[in-house]
């Protein structure tokens, strides 16, 4: 009996490209919520200010310490620096699977007794240690990564969406049955006499 191959419906390509993205970001938060704490890596004082992971940060001086933290799930900075009595802290988080794909942020200008914070994240009381302060859920999409695990998610929510009916249609094709309604093909000249589907 002949098989046929139907093409992929719109509305499994439209799942598969929402659930993709989805999970994108369920798993990121998750990263950053629940995956083991990162192993920091201590990094050396700095050269010059534009080692600041983020642009915004480029007009401060330079970082006099800095620890870098990675894991499968996800890479956290924290960086701390002083100049004429202020301080200045920087936290960022990166997360994803398999490529970095949202980041938060966290830096703090205690400048002339006025203390600045700005946050770009989801606080959620959660905290690796001491040195690498609070977990913050990311909220700001990095693109490349964005699109990389998208896609690569996306791919898993079709195959799951497509292999049950592909398993279905093959075991009826062996059975002699339809393989869009499962009609007894047996006998039948052609084409399915229910659904008239080529036999």
């Amino acid at each position: 009996m002949g098989r046929v191959d139907r093409p992929v419906s719109p509305l499994r390509v439209f799942v598969s490209v929402i659930g993709g993205c989805l999970l994108t970001l369920l798993i990121a938060w998750m990263s950053v919520a629940w995956a083991p704490t990162p192993v920091p890596t201590y990094g050396v004082p700095q050269s010059s200010a534009a080692e600041w992971p983020v642009a915004p940060l480029a007009g401060w001086p330079a970082p006099i310490g800095s620890v870098w933290a990675r894991n499968r799930w996800m890479d956290q900075y924290s960086g701390t620096s002083e100049r004429a009595g202020a301080r200045y802290i920087a936290l960022i988080i990166r997360a994803g699977l398999p490529m970095r794909a949202m980041q938060s942020e966290l830096w703090m200008m205690d400048d002339s007794g006025r203390p600045q914070l700005t946050q770009r994240g989801i606080a959620t009381g959660l905290r690796h240690d001491r040195n690498l302060g609070p977990r913050l859920l990311p909220t700001r999409f990095l693109p490349l990564g964005w699109i990389v695990d998208s896609l690569v998610w996306g791919a898993v929510v079709m195959a799951l969406c497509c292999v049950p009916s592909m398993i279905r249609r093959r075991r009826r094709s062996r059975c002699g049955l339809c393989t869009r309604c499962g009609y007894d093909l047996r006998g039948a000249p052609g084409a399915c006499p229910e659904c008239a589907a080529p036999a």
